[in-house]
């Protein structure tokens, strides 16, 4: 299957990039495409998208190394949509983090990681590293960094879900 559904010679798909050139992401469906290409945090965008309140649930989060007053984190997440009662993308995170209003937020474990940093006003840059597919999900990788703090974050959907939207979107339209 391809990333709209669709059965496709390949099952898998994937591209390291700076910026996406329009060949790579036009492999992707246009909601893929929206999640894809988003500048850092989700949890706002897939509740629109899904109608409802997503929310971050800690899965795993631990200070793995502590050198003066940067700490090394290893977080992983999932965004949760209530109301269908399922995960719509597991972000694993390694973060390293010397602004101790940022850790603080992360161990209360409430929080996304761009909402941290928006909660804080800390301004933030962007850069997408790759994209992918195969038959189950699609994924990025992203770094997201500014004063203070550095994360590598992977993020992974499950087809399911957004299969399920684009089949809703078509019988309504």
């Amino acid at each position: 299957m391809d990333v709209t559904g669709a059965t496709a010679s390949r099952n898998q798909y994937a591209a390291a990039i700076g910026d996406p050139s329009p060949e790579q992401l036009q492999r992707f469906s246009p909601l893929r495409r929206r999640l894809l290409t988003t500048a850092g945090s989700l949890q706002a965008t897939l509740s629109e998208i899904f109608g409802s309140p997503v929310s971050v649930v800690v899965l795993h989060q631990e200070v793995l190394h502590q050198e003066e007053r940067e700490r090394q984190v290893d977080r992983m997440i999932d965004l949760v949509c209530a109301a269908r009662g399922i995960a719509v993308c597991r972000a694993t995170t390694r973060a390293w983090v010397t602004n101790d209003a940022i850790l603080r937020l992360m161990r209360e474990g409430t929080l996304g990681l761009g909402q941290i940093t928006a909660t804080l006003g800390v301004a933030t840059a962007f850069e997408l590293d790759a994209i992918g597919c195969d038959v189950d999900s699609f994924w990025r990788r992203y770094r997201l960094f500014g004063d203070g703090f550095s994360y590598r974050i992977h993020e992974v959907f499950p087809e399911a879900p957004y299969k399920e939207l684009e089949r809703e979107e078509l019988e309504r339209s």
